[in-house]
């Protein structure tokens, strides 16, 4: 199930959001109810099925069994884009942070580490700043692009709101317009899924095919000795 959350979704995943940024554990509805409660203007009942559809959407998940939920990469993305009110830095602050993004422009993986800096300094905390985990991103788009005669540039959309490229060798040479028609038939059936999920389908739809192979040659063989 996918789809943009409602207003009371969105009230629901500000809490959630909220309570994990406050508490880096797994928040339960109950905790919802006693502490939100007024600000939600929600039914306990009513907050746990909103939580429900928030998680069918992908926006929360629940680690194991009988946990509460916690923001998924989707859930924090949409909580920055759309729920979170930005505040207007200070002239001050500004100039810090041009300062620190200066001092590392130069060097290889400079801007990662000047975010790491600039939350450091700025929280006063020790700050580490990650890349996503690719095979837990969400694929939105395939592109094909055909470089030689065996050689295809694949650009994947990801909800992380980046675009990753991989440069792949090719057996044979693919027309463009048969690449073009490969990356629809793709988009159509696995978009929307990461690139652990479509390996998993993938490996599952040739286990089918090699079974529904192996059926075909019995029975063909089976038909050849009568």
């Amino acid at each position: 199930m996918t789809g943009i959350p409602n207003e009371r979704e969105r009230k629901v995943l500000r809490a959630v959001v909220e309570n994990h940024i406050d508490d880096p554990t797994p928040v339960a509805s109950r905790t919802l109810s006693g502490k939100n409660l007024s600000e939600l203007g929600l039914s306990p009942a009513t907050i746990r099925n909103v939580m429900a559809a928030l998680d069918d959407m992908g926006y929360i998940t629940q680690p194991h069994t009988s946990a509460g939920r916690v923001p998924t990469d989707k859930g924090y993305r949409f909580f920055t884009d759309e729920l979170m009110t930005a505040r207007k830095l200070a002239t001050v602050d500004r100039r810090k942070i041009n300062h620190l993004l200066g001092e590392e422009k130069e060097a290889a993986g400079g801007s990662l580490a000047a975010v790491s800096r600039i939350l450091t300094a700025f929280s006063r905390q020790a700050a580490m700043v990650l890349l996503p985990n690719m095979s837990t991103a969400v694929i939105e788009r395939f592109y094909f692009i055909k470089i030689s005669d065996l050689q295809v540039q694949v650009v994947l959309k990801t909800s992380f709101g980046g675009v990753e490229n991989l440069l792949v060798e090719i057996d044979e040479n693919w027309p463009e317009n048969e690449l073009a028609e490969l990356a629809n038939f793709i988009n159509a059936k696995y978009s929307g899924n990461s690139l652990r999920a479509i390996r998993d389908k993938l490996k599952k739809q040739l286990k089918r095919e090699k079974a529904r192979a192996n059926r075909l040659r019995k029975r063909a063989l089976k038909i050849q000795d009568k």
